[in-house]
């Protein structure tokens, strides 16, 4: 009888234990998972903003051209250069993912910026790039919104006649989650414009989202 009544006692403990590891080897194992996820599509991510970027550039440099690009996840905005918004000029990659890969509400500067170009509205023609590239990240309930942004500024020569040079962004579709097409669209001469007050070339690139 005694022996009847030890097994399955037995079973439930083995089973117990059984259950018990497998929840460890979950909440332990589910971090690293989401982790390596998040790195993935962030790395998706500011893959596609390089692209982007580079295609904007090589464009502009070439006097003209068309691109297209595919998203891979999240949202695409266009925010464009005549556009009454802080932001204006700029293109917005957002996207949610589980695990964060910066400090929450930080804002860190990716890419081709260096120390002292951050932050500046202008840079130096010949050596600064003509955009600057950031990251946010901030709390989305048990989530995280990711917020890329690339931002195109006026690039000034140092030689007098000062002039300006700056990508202009324009779009007649500027939000979407499927596709981006970029394309050349013209240059256009401000005497006076620049910040320096010399003349200001602005090239305009069409960004259409999809």
């Amino acid at each position: 009888m005694m022996k009847a009544a030890v097994t399955p006692i037995s079973l439930v403990l083995i089973v117990a234990i059984v259950m018990a590891m497998i929840a460890m080897a979950y909440a332990w194992g589910m971090p690293m998972i989401e982790k390596r996820v998040s790195s993935t599509n962030f790395g998706s991510a500011e893959n596609l903003a390089k692209r982007l970027d580079k295609s904007i550039t090589d464009i502009v440099s070439a006097g003209g051209g068309k691109e297209d690009f595919s998203i891979p996840f999240g949202s695409v905005k266009v925010i464009p250069y005549d556009a009454e918004d802080p932001d204006n000029n700029s293109m917005i990659l957002t996207f949610v993912m589980p695990q964060p890969l910066a400090i929450d509400r930080s804002t860190l500067y990716l890419g081709t910026v260096s120390f002292m170009d951050v932050d500046k509205e202008t840079g130096v023609y010949g050596r600064s790039y003509p955009s600057v590239t950031t990251l946010k990240t901030e709390s989305a309930g048990e989530d995280f919104l990711y917020t890329l942004k690339m931002h195109y500024r006026e690039l000034e020569t140092v030689s007098s006649p000062q002039k300006g040079y700056k990508v202009a962004l324009r779009s007649a579709k500027s939000s979407g989650t499927s596709s981006i097409v970029i394309t050349f669209g013209d240059t256009k001469v401000t005497a006076g414009g620049a910040v320096s007050g010399g003349d200001l070339t602005t090239t305009y690139v069409d960004v259409n989202v999809y």
